[in-house]
């Protein structure tokens, strides 16, 4: 399905391995855009955590690239 909801880390404190996201919330900027990037890095993990429903438009990466590549 290649479907994707959410980027998450599973670190768990900061004193070990820490939750850093920033590399991969530039990959996902430069790849799928600025608003897509928040809604898997933000808006959906917050939505998942107060128990609210999730937007039905997931993110198909395998329908992003082939758009990207009618982009070019």
């Amino acid at each position: 399905a290649g479907l994707v909801h959410v980027v998450a880390s599973d670190a768990h404190s900061y004193g070990g391995r820490r939750p850093e996201l920033r590399r991969a919330a530039g990959l996902l900027t430069s790849m799928m855009g600025e608003d897509t990037a928040r809604k898997l890095l933000q808006t959906n993990p917050a939505k998942i955590v107060q128990g609210e429903l999730l937007e039905s438009s997931a993110v198909s990466l395998a329908q992003r690239e082939q758009t990207r590549a009618t982009d070019s």
